[in-house]
Order: structure tokens, then sequence, then C-alpha cells
């Protein structure tokens, strides 16, 4: 197996991990299944308050 190959394989299972994930929270019946919601509302919600911090701050620096 080349490098090549390697990369290729690392690069198609982090692809395929975040399917597999979203369909396993949404069949529900994993106990993990509240925790990967629980995981993607604080991924979502953290970036939303990135956003508007970033807005924020140049708001009051730029004016």
């Amino acid at each position: 197996m080349t490098d090549s190959d390697n990369s290729h394989n690392v690069v198609e299972a982090a692809v395929e991990k975040p399917k597999e994930l979203a369909r396993e929270a949404e069949r529900g019946r994993s106990e993990r299944t509240p925790w990967i919601a629980l995981t993607g509302v604080t991924l979502a919600v953290g970036a939303v308050v990135a956003v508007v911090l970033a807005l924020a701050l140049l708001l009051y620096f730029l004016v």
C-alpha cells in the first residue's frame, strides 16, 4: 500500500464518519444519540456565538 492509497483511505473515512453519525442520530436507537445531537447543537451554537462576537468586536473597534 502506498502513501497515496493510505491518505485516500483516511480522507474517505473522515468523510464517511459524519454521515454515519448523522444516520445513527436520525434513527435514535443508540445510547450515543443524545450525545451526538448535543455535540451538533453545541457546534452550531458555538459557530453563531463566534460570528456574533466577531461582528460585535468589529463594530466596537471600527465605529
